[in-house]
């Protein structure tokens, strides 16, 4: 195509152009088959896109609730994380109440 107006269609398709240029644009594709041709395969582009889009828009959204769902922490599953000195602090405390529970009872009778 060697046309002059073609780098103006998508211009007029996008609406990026003065209402003068316009006209003249339009003027043009009454009388050149190969511009009204690319007109038509950039409106009907546009729709695909805005088409995808939206299907991915709602496909999306069926999605993330699924994900949500998927990604819920249940009791049976979380891991409990214990930091190495608190850990330590929980067994020296076991182990002082042990030995200190050992010194409360009574020792052999016959010692």
């Amino acid at each position: 195509m060697n046309c002059q107006y073609t780098e103006k269609i998508s211009l007029l398709v996008d609406s990026e152009m003065l209402a003068e240029e316009t006209l003249n644009v339009e003027a043009h594709l009454v009388n050149c088959v190969d511009c009204e041709m690319l007109k038509n395969d950039f409106l009907f582009f546009r729709r695909q896109i805005k088409e995808s889009a939206r299907q991915m828009a709602t496909a999306t959204a069926d999605i993330l609730p699924n994900q949500k769902l998927k990604n819920k922490n249940y009791l049976w599953r979380r891991q409990v994380s214990l930091p190495v000195s608190a850990f330590a602090l929980i067994m020296i405390a076991l182990a002082a109440f042990g030995v200190w529970s050992r010194t409360l009872r009574p020792g052999p009778e016959g010692a």
